[in-house]
């Protein structure tokens, strides 16, 4: 690599997590609660990226933002790199793990909580997570629907149990305990939106009123089943 090469990566590193957020996300409001900073301050960082860059990564639209296709291949390097710098920073044989948002991390992270054995990624769409997985920078993915790879098997665990809650009173009002795992409930509280949650993230609280729940499916690479089977089952008993 030359030095002028070396010198803008040097120089986009910084602003590539932020983008990685709001590519997985799909949004640069998300991102920003996910990553604590003003939404102005996210789409400083992706104009910032795009200039250095010359060309764009994100097609803007009126629900989110939406990759281009030289923005695929820049979050494909991206999570690569990424990878790369946690196995030398956490040299341990611990599984990379990743959801479907926006309904299943929070049910990832309370089912299988964050240790020296597992990795939480941040939430990822399906059609990033297939080749994620069989290019080995992602062990074991939670999603709505089985994903289709030669190199893949997938399991159904059960269905997620679904609720309709509605914040009450004033936004100041609402005692219920927020995380940054559960930045929808952020919005909601603020914007005294009636919000679709697993029931598990819904604050008790806060009106409920049930809804069709989801299905449940783990994918994995071929051969990998023995390994995934303690994950597996603590994820199924985190549907009881």
């Amino acid at each position: 690599m030359s030095s002028g090469r070396q010198h803008q990566v040097a120089k986009i590193w910084p602003w590539l997590p932020t983008f990685r957020l709001a590519a997985e996300y799909e949004s640069l409001q998300r991102a920003s609660m996910a990553n604590g900073v003003t939404v102005s301050a996210v789409a400083r960082t992706i104009k910032q990226l795009e200039q250095e860059l010359g060309f764009p990564v994100f097609v803007r639209e009126k629900t989110g933002v939406r990759l281009t296709p030289r923005g695929e291949r820049l979050l494909e390097a991206t999570r690569g790199g990424m990878r790369v710098v946690d196995d030398v920073l956490n040299p341990r044989d611990a599984w990379c793990v990743a959801a479907e948002p926006p309904m299943f991390q929070g049910f990832l992270a309370s089912a299988a909580p964050l240790d020296d054995d597992l990795h939480h990624q941040p939430p990822m769409r399906a059609e990033h997570a297939a080749p994620a997985l069989a290019h080995g920078e992602l062990d074991l993915y939670v999603g709505s629907a089985p994903l289709r790879h030669q190199a893949l098997q997938s399991q159904a665990l059960g269905s997620l149990p679904m609720v309709y809650v509605s914040p009450p009173g004033a936004p100041q009002q609402v005692m219920a305990p927020l995380d940054e795992l559960q930045p929808s409930l952020i919005l909601a509280r603020r914007l005294k939106q009636r919000l679709l949650l697993p029931a598990l993230l819904a604050p008790e609280t806060w009106p409920r009123e049930r809804a069709t729940p989801l299905h449940v499916f783990v994918t994995f690479r071929r051969g990998c089943a023995a390994r995934s089977a303690r994950l597996v089952e603590a994820l199924r008993s985190g549907l009881d």
